[in-house]
C-alpha cells in the first residue's frame, strides 16, 4: 500500500520476444503501458502515474523501481 509520504512504485517491464515492452505497477492499481522502445515506456508509464493520481494530491516520489525481465518463448 502507498502511504501520502512515502510514494515508492514498483514496475515489472517485460521485453517481449517482437521487441515491444509491457510495464505492470505491482504495488498500485496502475495502467499497464504497451509501447516499442524504453523512450516511449519512460513518457507512458509517467503519463500513468500522472493519471491515477488525478484529483487527488501526489506525493513526491522518493522511488520509482523498473525490474526488467525478457519474456522467454514458448
Amino acid at each position: 500500500m502507498l502511504s501520502k509520504s512515502n510514494l515508492e512504485l514498483i514496475f515489472e517491464v517485460v521485453q517481449h520476444a517482437t521487441g515491444e515492452y509491457t510495464a505492470s505497477c505491482l504495488n498500485a492499481r496502475i495502467d499497464d503501458s504497451r509501447c516499442l522502445d524504453l523512450r516511449d515506456l519512460n513518457a507512458k508509464i509517467t503519463d500513468a502515474v500522472d493519471r491515477y493520481f488525478e484529483g487527488r494530491e501526489k506525493p513526491p516520489p522518493s522511488a520509482i523501481h523498473l525490474m526488467f525481465v525478457q519474456d522467454s518463448p514458448a
